[in-house]
């Protein structure tokens, strides 16, 4: 602002504040709001005496943003904006003359919002002794450890692989945290049965249809194993066992059993969490005794569909316990924003998981701007030619933002494609395009870069049973990412105030699109 009537403007606008009910403060800092106003009814309040109009409020966001990062007591409290210019034609909602500024005309025109006392106070102690602060740019996604820990991943260690060859007399239950190998010691060990006798018929089991295609893969060459869905599997078997309503699949499979008999001389089972008890019961009854047992594998954390319980099923079977320990798929930065998120989530073991870059997170207006914020940042991920687009996927949380993540992405040119399990058939993994598909339909994979849109969707936890769910949706999709994770959200719950909580060490906060470089 020019100088001349400066201190005028400035004594006005305290006085119309104070009188207001504000809590008036002036850093007098590039790198805030020229005035920050809290307290009363009306809340909290950013005001920015500028030059010219024109991208004077982008600016005021990302002071705003940044503001909310370093003051957590005011991250969900809605703020209100002004821009004093005096090139402003006339005023608005957000924009005011200096002239009308003077006379406190926005004053009367702004809402009544709630803020308590702690928020307030919280607002003094931050801006009294500190007036200035640092705001990062953003920079292309580089990780100059992944290619060390891609190495790491690519053999069985021993305890691995003395599960996947040990002998079963009955059932086998393999346990362990998101990425310690409970798949590929399947996929081994059915692998390892069908080639200790090529006459015995396996099926390797699963929940989710789109994981057929890369079990299949990683069995590839046994004649002998059969991969499909537990749905499939009854069909096989010609019987009908309800996928979505257990009381209906307890009576599917008590009339079911009498009629199964023992078919497969080994059968494993892979995201075990996600199966019914009568499922457990009917599959049970297709293994031939003494030969290849049943092996089942899963994580209750990972549960989505239901809560785990699975266990009640294998009452009266001898069953034993093989547990994997160390965490290889996600870095130890990654799991320790995945154990953030809620008690029941801590990833054990992710001391020993390998060290990567910290987690990146992006706040935006919407989900479309979110959106236009991850495609830039595959856009410069892309360019930097450390990743190729069969390396990135970008997970939702709710299957209707499917559409707003693909529209910028083919906007911005990115081969992208949208993944949905009744297209099945025509997934491939390594298929040269971003994937876009929800996090329940994730499950079973992994990719070295993970977008995690819709955090905000995911209900607070309050002991429900959805409530829990919903919560390991965000456990689930965090796990996906191998070496890079970026979460992004339009609006706060308790799961993100836990992680805008850590350290920068372990989570970066960025605004878009003000923090992003070369935004078209």
């Amino acid at each position: 602002m020019p100088n001349a009537g400066a201190s005028e403007l400035e004594g006005a606008l305290t006085t119309h504040l104070t009188e207001a009910g504000f809590d008036v403060f002036w850093p007098k800092s590039e790198d805030l709001p020229t005035v920050v106003a809290a307290g009363g009814g009306l809340g909290l309040l950013v005001l920015d005496l500028v030059d010219h109009e024109d991208g004077a409020l982008v600016e005021l966001n990302r002071k705003l943003a940044r503001l909310r990062n370093d003051v957590p007591q005011v991250a969900r409290v809605r703020a209100q904006r002004i821009i004093v210019a005096p090139d402003a034609g006339a005023s608005s909602d957000v924009i005011s003359t200096p002239e009308d500024a003077a006379a406190g005309v926005f004053v009367r025109q702004l809402s009544p919002n709630g803020m308590d006392d702690g928020a307030v106070k919280a607002v003094a102690a931050y801006l009294a002794p500190r007036l200035s602060v640092d705001v990062p740019r953003r920079h292309p996604m580089s990780d100059e450890g992944a290619a060390a820990r891609a190495v790491e991943r690519l053999v069985l260690d021993a305890a691995q692989s003395d599960i996947a060859c040990r002998h079963v007399d009955d059932v086998l239950h393999i346990t362990g945290p998101p990425g310690s190998g409970k798949t590929l010691v399947l996929a081994a060990r059915a692998k390892w049965l069908a080639a200790q006798d090529p006459n015995w018929r396996i099926v390797l089991l699963c929940y989710n249809r789109l994981l057929v295609p890369y079990l299949e893969a990683l069995v590839w060459g046994h004649a002998n194993i059969t991969v499909c869905t537990f749905g499939q599997l009854t069909s096989r078997l010609r019987v009908r066992v309800s996928l979505d309503n257990e009381e209906w699949a307890e009576q599917n499979v008590a009339q079911a059993l009498a009629h199964v008999k023992p078919v497969y001389d080994a059968v494993l089972v892979d995201e075990w969490q996600d199966f019914m008890d009568p499922w457990t019961r009917l599959v049970l009854a297709t293994v031939r005794p003494g030969r290849g047992g049943l092996t089942v594998a899963g994580d209750p954390k990972q549960a989505l569909y239901r809560d785990a319980h699975s266990y009640i099923a294998l009452a009266g079977h001898n069953v034993e316990e093989a547990a994997l320990h160390r965490p290889y798929r996600s870095t130890r930065q990654i799991l320790e924003v995945t154990s953030a998120l809620d008690q029941s989530m801590n990833v054990d073991g992710r001391a020993d998981a390998a060290e990567g870059r910290p987690v990146d997170l992006v706040w935006a207006e919407n989900v479309s701007e979110l959106g236009a914020a991850v495609a830039r940042d595959i856009e410069l991920l892309l360019a930097e030619e450390e990743r190729h687009p069969q390396d990135i996927a970008v997970l939702v949380t709710r299957k209707w933002d499917i559409g707003k993540v693909m529209y910028p992405l083919k906007k911005a040119g990115i081969p992208v494609r949208a993944v949905y399990p009744n297209h099945a058939e025509e997934f491939d993994l390594s298929e040269s395009s971003v994937k876009v598909m929800t996090v329940h339909s994730s499950k079973g994979y992994e990719f070295d870069v993970v977008f995690l849109v819709g955090m905000e969707h995911l209900a607070d936890p309050d002991g429900s049973d959805r409530a829990g769910r919903e919560g390991r949706c965000g456990y689930v999709g965090s796990t996906r990412a191998k070496d890079q994770l970026v979460l992004t959200y339009s609006r706060e719950n308790v799961y993100l105030d836990r992680i805008r909580s850590l350290p920068d060490s372990l989570v970066q906060p960025w605004v878009w699109p003000d923090d992003y470089p070369e935004v078209h």
